[in-house]
């Protein structure tokens, strides 16, 4: 069975309180625990208890000890037992196993089966009861519970409403960022066409302008003319009569 415990004490004050349990006489209350701890916070305790005053059972645990922030997490491994429930069920099949193989002749390999219930039911039942002694004593000597600590949830949980509120932020920005584009983007469209009097202005501007040479001898030609015809009429009357 694996556990996780949790203690405001420090690694080093941890492994002190554990080496002082150790170091207690045992009583009928508390029996007496036997291990080793070491500085990098790994430790190890065992207890043995006596099954129906005639047969010992002992079971160990190991743990290993981490701090982090202002909680130190205890992690162990004890060996779990069985329950009434289990050890039943352990005793059925292997007292079924036994009747068979009396019925089959095999009278030796059925008090094996026999005996081995028997000492099934002892050595799990032990260990179970084992189990409460050592993780009860482990919680008892290091003040530790199997819940964070009220410090170290207000810690997570301040953490969390941190990261959830830099989200909508980051979000804000990225709809701040976007409408930035697309206002870029609109702005850059062409303009829209000149009107047709504009364009015709623009037209009427291109053209090239007329020189005064040019002009003094359009001038000339159209004063040159009139005479010319007046002339030319005078002369034709004059025929005429003639």
């Amino acid at each position: 069975m694996r556990f996780t415990l949790y203690t405001e004490k420090t690694v080093a004050q941890c492994l002190s309180a554990l080496n002082a349990r150790m170091q207690a006489k045992g009583s009928a209350a508390r029996p007496a625990l036997e291990g080793w701890v070491e500085k990098n916070g790994r430790f190890a305790l065992s207890v043995s208890t006596r099954m129906l005053n005639r047969f010992s059972r002992t079971t160990h645990l190991t743990g290993q000890l981490e701090r982090r922030g202002s909680v130190t997490i205890v992690t162990g491994r004890v060996n779990d037992g069985a329950g009434p429930r289990e050890r039943m069920l352990v005793s059925a099949a292997l007292g079924l196993a036994a009747v068979v193989l009396i019925a089959l002749g095999e009278v030796v390999p059925a008090l094996i089966a026999a005996l081995a219930a028997a000492a099934l039911n002892l050595l799990l039942a032990g260990d179970r009861q084992n189990r409460d002694i050592l993780i009860a004593e482990v919680r008892r000597a290091l003040k530790a519970r199997e819940t964070p600590p009220a410090a170290a949830r207000k810690q997570t949980g301040s953490g969390k409403t941190a990261v959830a509120a830099r989200k909508p932020a980051s979000a804000a920005k990225s709809m701040a960022t976007a409408r930035k584009t697309a206002a870029a983007k609109s702005n850059r469209k062409p303009a829209a066409p000149a009107s047709k009097e504009a364009a015709a202005d623009k037209t009427s501007a291109r053209k090239p302008a007329v020189s005064p040479l040019e002009a003094q001898s359009k001038a000339a030609a159209g004063a040159t003319n009139p005479l010319f015809t007046e002339d030319f009429g005078q002369t034709s009357s004059v025929d005429q009569d003639g």
